[in-house]
């Protein structure tokens, strides 16, 4: 009997101390950080992709092919308008350029001479068109004979950088073979179509902010030089170019930017971090925690948005205490604590 005794007091000694520590989790409370929320100045943002590409770009071509003599300069390497990339049967570029030349200054010396003697009537109103149409001609090969030295001496017409060399010393090439191309890279445009809906808060000069997915930390800002003033017909976008400064040759071609297009500024507006919002069906709720440290919930409406704050339209106040760590684990009527480390904003 005794022994009896001593198990059932035992039994209710062990749920005595559960039933305890079951007190002490219940008046246990969580700990959520929040922010006051106030008015602020806010500006809506609109993002867009580009790819970024030289300001100028010259394809250098040899239109009438041979062998690569000798190359001057290489990927890389800074060249300035007029210079020589190398020389492509250099000899027989110059001396048909001589020809063409010599033919030209004949034709037009020969010209000059019936002109004459047909102010003497020593000559006839048909040799003079017949010899004008002879200069013509001779015009034209001589333009084509420059054509050919130009790229027979991959001549560049623009001061650049060497980005791409197609040829290789002593290689054989046929007419109208690629040779270099030569860009301006000291500024680098991109390109993007903007909507209908954005069209009406952008101009020309309008500023930019460019990053790009692979520079962490690093922002480029430019302006819009370039706006068209239809839509495409075909995707009802506003093509638009920003340019964008690179002495320092930070930026490079070809790499996909992120461009970042200021629209509507705000002057007081309610602004929270968009990571507080949380959808429930199809409407947006955040938590607050009222002058008693009781949560309450708030159905919002919001509005537009940047990388990481949006803009509340309506249900939130200034003075408010919006939760912002936390908020995940609590439920309206909730006692919280409050860590007041986060309590500014």
């Amino acid at each position: 009997m005794r022994l009896i005794v001593l198990l059932v007091m035992s039994l209710l000694l062990v749920c005595s101390r559960k039933n305890g520590q079951n007190g002490q989790r219940t008046e246990e409370q969580l700990t959520v950080e929040v922010i006051t929320v106030t008015s602020q100045r806010f500006t809506e943002e609109a993002i867009y992709f580009g790819r970024l590409e030289p300001m100028e770009t010259a394809n250098l071509i040899c239109y009438s092919g041979g062998r690569v003599e000798k190359i001057n300069f290489r990927e890389g390497q800074k060249v300035k308008n007029g210079a020589s990339l190398a020389s492509i049967d250099g000899s027989r570029a110059y001396n048909m350029l001589e020809t063409a030349r010599s033919q030209l200054d004949i034709a037009r010396s020969t010209l000059e001479q019936l002109k004459k003697h047909h102010s003497r009537g020593n000559a006839s109103q048909l040799s003079i068109d017949q010899q004008n149409l002879t200069l013509l001609n001779a015009n034209n090969q001589f333009l084509d004979a420059q054509k050919n030295y130009r790229g027979a001496f991959a001549i560049t017409p623009l001061s650049g950088i060497v980005t791409t060399r197609f040829i290789e010393q002593y290689q054989e090439l046929a007419a109208n073979t690629p040779t270099f191309v030569v860009s301006r890279l000291d500024s680098l445009k991109v390109k993007f179509g903007i909507t209908e809906s954005d069209i009406y808060h952008v101009e020309p000069g309008s500023e930019v902010i460019l990053t790009i997915p692979m520079v962490q930390n690093k922002s480029w800002y430019g302006k819009i030089m370039v706006l068209a003033r239809a839509a495409d017909q075909q995707n009802r976008l506003f093509s638009a170019e920003a340019y964008f400064d690179n002495k320092n040759n930070e930026l490079k071609p070809g790499t996909s930017g992120r461009i970042q297009l200021a629209l509507t500024t705000f002057d007081s507006a309610i602004v929270i971090p968009t990571e507080a919002i949380v959808m429930e069906g199809v409407q947006y709720t955040v938590m607050t925690v009222d002058s008693g440290g009781i949560v309450r919930k708030k159905y919002i409406e919001t509005g537009p948005q940047t990388d990481h704050s949006t803009m509340v339209k309506k249900g939130l106040n200034p003075g408010e205490r919006l939760i912002t760590a936390g908020f995940q684990f609590v439920r309206e009527g909730m006692a919280v604590k409050i860590n007041n480390s986060g309590e500014s904003q």
